[in-house]
């Protein structure tokens, strides 16, 4: 006997749907802002290049945000038809306190980047990772390493 009624699973089916469609809008954004960054990125000024990635990075947030609402759909009323989570890619990521601000360094990717709370700092070097490599933020993994 289901516990799931057929009406909650019309409903589930609806907004996957509905956040399949927005989740596919997000990602035709940061496509286009990744090509104007692309564009941009010898010739333009520092801040147009930094207003570029600042909208990528809040476009992959929200693109993670439908993510995480897409999975629990999912789990919770299509369990067998779950998708595999795609591999991870880990980054050490180094943290300092200095001046009131949180330093957030990533050595791999030559980047730096800063935030005034501690606990911003794994999704703000999540989410600066994937805009620097093109990734979706779920398939960023960080270790924070306090130097």
């Amino acid at each position: 006997m289901s516990l799931i009624q057929p009406a909650e699973l019309r409903q589930a089916k609806y907004y996957t749907a509905l956040l399949a469609d927005e989740r596919a809008s997000v990602r035709d954004e940061i496509a286009g802002r990744r090509v104007a960054l692309a564009k941009h990125h010898g010739c333009a000024t520092t801040r147009t290049t930094q207003q570029l990635r600042q909208v990528i990075g809040e476009k992959r947030r929200v693109e993670f945000e439908l993510d995480c609402l897409l999975e629990a759909i999912q789990q919770r009323f299509f369990p067998r038809a779950a998708a595999p989570r795609s591999s991870l890619s880990c980054f050490d990521v180094e943290i300092t306190y200095l001046d009131g601000w949180w330093q957030i360094r990533v050595p791999e990717i030559g980047g730096m980047t800063k935030v005034r709370r501690r606990d911003h700092a794994e999704m703000t070097a999540r989410e600066y990772i994937a805009v620097s490599i093109g990734a979706p933020i779920r398939e960023i993994a960080v270790r924070l390493i306090i130097v």
